[in-house]
């Protein structure tokens, strides 16, 4: 994930604001983005396979 700093960037993709992501939407991708960071490298190798 640190390795795309860049896609991170707004300023250097030039990003448009589209609209607001449900709340919903938000708590799974909070959740899962949670589950990548607390996982061991060995655990999500394994998830992302």
């Amino acid at each position: 994930m640190c390795e795309q700093v860049k896609s991170l960037d707004i300023n250097a993709r030039k990003v448009v604001y589209q609209e607001k992501a449900p709340a919903d939407i938000m708590e799974e991708v909070v959740d899962i983005l949670i589950g990548f960071l607390e996982a061991s490298p060995t655990e999500t190798k394994t998830k992302m396979e």
